[in-house]
């Protein structure tokens, strides 16, 4: 099957053996209709959602699954923040207390202590 554009008058088309013969008008309609189904698969296609590292999980993102230590801290969580004070740690530390302005860097070698209103510590995590 071929198809032949221009030379018709009046509306549409004509089927003649094989041959679909199309006026302008409806050729450029026809290409306007294609042209914009492509661009909605491409479109479509484009969306693919990109992973990022997974707030609150300790470690989580490309340095691995506790890179800073945090899984093996976890025990910490419910006690008093001046506990910290007599641990020796060889990563970097943030003690984080209650409307204390933080980084947002992340860096997944660093402990991070978050303490709450009542001075324990209720989460340890990387970043």
């Amino acid at each position: 099957m071929r198809l032949v554009t221009g030379g018709l008058r009046g509306k549409g088309g004509a089927v003649d053996g094989g041959t679909i013969r199309l006026n302008g008008s409806e050729t450029m309609r026809k290409l306007a209709k294609v042209t914009a189904a492509l661009g909605l698969v491409l479109a479509a296609s484009a969306c693919v959602p990109v992973e990022a590292p997974a707030p609150g999980i300790p470690g989580g993102g490309a340095g691995g699954v506790n890179q800073c230590g945090a899984l093996d801290l976890q025990y910490l969580v419910g006690a008093p923040a001046r506990d910290l004070d007599a641990i020796r740690f060889n990563k970097p530390v943030r003690v984080i207390y209650p409307d204390t302005a933080v980084t947002m860097d992340y860096n997944p070698e660093r402990l991070n202590f978050e303490v709450d209103r009542m001075g324990r510590i209720s989460r340890v995590n990387c970043g």
